[in-house]
């Protein structure tokens, strides 16, 4: 048997600031298999051809951003990776290996699902800059463990997911997976870290033009509802609120 091959998939739109600190991150992935959204203005792709392990892909929707359109590429990266494992992540969400490597993990792993808890981290009054030569798991470590609401509220997502599982799909926002039951759930949670509002210095602009790519047919369904009339002094007070949360990890 050949070595174990993981692949990370994920997507990016106007990321040039996260985009080293996902990379760097993911490193130990075999292959990140990466969708761009044909809108982005920044230089999002340029920092991806920095890295040998990337692959882009190209998506352009039809109008502004729809979830459901996009979730189906997702489940179509899913169905066509060649990897042993794919993690499916978005580009502020980073996924911690065990203390003994993810490849050494998943090839003794029996189990097809494996869920992560994703910390929602913000910037603690003593944290420094970031800095993406630094390991994220070291630069945002506070949180408030019950922020999170909503389908996800408990912050746990199955996002570490062997191939080849038979029409296996996520519902949007990589939830959840339809029809969970068919397929085999490892009682096993991996940590990680949600960075959606891990620093002021990014995170105000990043939500902004999410809310104003949110179409209106999302916005009817309630898909991406945390960026929906998101304004700017809204974000900024959420940061400083969370800046002397307790450490989650």
């Amino acid at each position: 048997m050949g070595r174990l091959i993981i692949e990370v998939i994920t997507a990016f739109y106007n990321d040039e600031f996260l985009a080293p600190f996902f990379l760097n991150h993911y490193s130990w992935a075999d292959r990140i298999h990466a969708l761009v959204d044909e809108a982005t203005t920044d230089s999002t792709e340029e920092v991806l051809g920095m890295y040998p392990n990337v692959h882009v892909e190209h998506f352009r929707f039809p109008d502004l951003y729809e979830d459901e359109l996009f979730t189906a590429q997702w489940n179509r990266m899913y169905a066509e990776s060649e990897a042993n494992w794919v993690v499916a992540a978005s580009s502020d969400e980073f996924v911690f290996p065990p203390q003994e490597g993810m490849h050494e993990y998943l090839a003794r792993q029996l189990h097809d699902v494996i869920f992560v808890r994703l910390f929602q981290v913000y910037r603690h009054a003593e944290e420094p800059d970031l800095d993406p030569s630094v390991p994220v798991r070291l630069q945002r470590r506070h949180g408030d463990p019950g922020h999170v609401k909503g389908q996800n509220r408990e912050g746990r997502k199955p996002i570490v997911v062997r191939t080849g599982l038979r029409r296996l799909k996520w519902m949007p926002g990589v939830h959840k997976i339809w029809n969970r039951h068919r397929y085999d759930t490892s009682p096993d949670v991996l940590i990680g870290a949600h960075w959606h509002m891990a620093d002021p210095a990014f995170c105000v602009q990043r939500r902004l033009s999410r809310c104003a790519r949110t179409s209106p047919k999302d916005i009817a369904k309630g898909h991406g509802c945390h960026n929906v009339g998101v304004i700017a002094d809204e974000v900024l007070e959420e940061c400083r609120s969370h800046s002397h949360d307790p450490r989650v990890f």
